[in-house]
């Protein structure tokens, strides 16, 4: 009986020594697997420590804006977190389509004046967008967040004013990028650049960054970019999140395209026999937060057959708008960093035979007629054979 047991005894050692030699190789494999990665992460640390020193990370200045527009920011309402937004349409609603083309489609613009005319011919009066129109644009690297401020940063830029009743205000581009970043983030109707590049202006080197798309003949063309009566065509447009406009017509009759360069955008397009005291009637005309919030409301008032012809969509970076003229648009930006260019024009046709003859849409001419009557008289005269329209 004693013999048996030592050999039990020995038996069970064994098996010990055998299931300890099995731990001690896995918690060396645990400890190698282990010390890899912390190997790993310290030689993270190390080269991001040697990139911070050879490439110095640009700090962002304070806001430096002037008291006037201090004021203003300080009346800004709030909201509880930085990512907030409206809230999306139910589908019950069953509303519209925006028109969704490819650049290879033949019925898209900007690409050549035949195509455009396709385009104009089907799709003048419907809300369309071009996917990926301006991705080969040099502006889709130049405009993102730290070459535009480090090319424009000391250029003035003018802000977007929430009614005619408003203040014209403007700051440095690098002021508005410190702004983003500190009070920006938290602002229920964020301040947005709305900036008319022209002639001279500070920004006017920016327009070597895109190329505006093949569309029309535009009417404007015909009035020199320096005379008093030429109104402003072109925009640089810079935003943050839930920054915007809301609902509003281009002015004199004319159509427009609207590209976004970074970022994302939300539109929201309303046919143009849509009462004014209807839009604005679910928010102020200075809310645009608000109003994208009770859409909803908004829509349920419209007939079945209005609500068809209402849309709402997202551009992505490289698509370009199309904005039929006199159409009621809103817009939100939804990125923390979003730029758009945009150009307003008067599309109209020629015909050579029997002889010489432009002619504008009707709906612009009689815009035009009753609401720009000195532009009206303006373009007769520079404008050859617009005279019998």
């Amino acid at each position: 009986f004693t013999d048996v047991r030592k050999q039990l005894g020995r038996t069970e050692s064994l098996g010990l020594r055998i299931r300890l030699e099995r731990r001690r190789c896995e918690l060396s494999k645990a400890t190698q697997t282990w010390f890899a990665a912390a190997v790993v992460v310290l030689r993270l640390i190390a080269w991001r420590f040697e990139g911070s020193r050879k490439i110095p990370r640009r700090s962002v200045p304070a806001c430096n804006f002037d008291p006037c527009l201090v004021e203003h920011v300080n009346t800004l309402e709030r909201v509880d977190s930085p990512r907030i937004l409206p809230y999306p349409l139910p589908q019950q609603l069953q509303i519209g389509s925006v028109v969704n083309l490819l650049p290879t489609d033949p019925e898209a613009f900007g690409f050549s004046l035949d195509r455009s005319k396709l385009f104009l011919d089907k799709f003048s009066c419907q809300p369309a967008v071009v996917r990926g129109l301006c991705h080969e644009w040099p502006a889709t690297g130049l405009w993102r967040f730290a070459p535009l401020v480090r090319d424009f940063g000391d250029a003035d830029v003018l802000l977007s004013r929430k009614n005619r009743d408003s203040p014209i205000l403007q700051c440095k581009l690098a002021d508005y990028a410190s702004y983003l970043r500190q009070d920006g983030l938290h602002h229920k109707n964020p301040l947005y650049i709305f900036h008319e590049i022209f002639d001279n202006d500070p920004c006017m080197e920016i327009v070597q960054d895109y190329e505006a798309p093949v569309i029309l003949n535009n009417m404007f063309s015909f009035i020199d970019d320096d005379d008093d009566l030429r109104p402003p065509y072109r925009w640089l447009l810079v935003g943050t999140r839930r920054s915007g406009t809301s609902a509003h017509q281009d002015p004199h009759g004319s159509a427009a395209w609207n590209a976004t360069v970074t970022g994302l955008k939300r539109w929201v397009m309303l046919p143009p026999d849509v009462a004014k005291d209807v839009v604005f009637s679910i928010s102020d005309e200075a809310d645009t937060f608000g109003w994208f919030q009770s859409l909803e409301f908004l829509l349920a008032q419209l007939s079945v057959q209005h609500r068809a012809k209402c849309v709402d969509f997202i551009s992505q970076p490289g698509d370009v708008v199309w904005i039929p003229s006199q159409w009621w648009h809103a817009v939100m930006n939804l990125s923390p960093w979003t730029v758009a260019v945009t150009e307003n024009f008067v599309p109209y046709s020629e015909k050579t035979v029997p002889r010489l003859h432009r002619s504008l849409p009707p709906t612009v001419a009689e815009y035009l007629k009753r609401k720009d009557p000195e532009l009206w008289d303006h373009l007769k005269k520079k404008v050859a054979g617009l005279a019998d329209v």
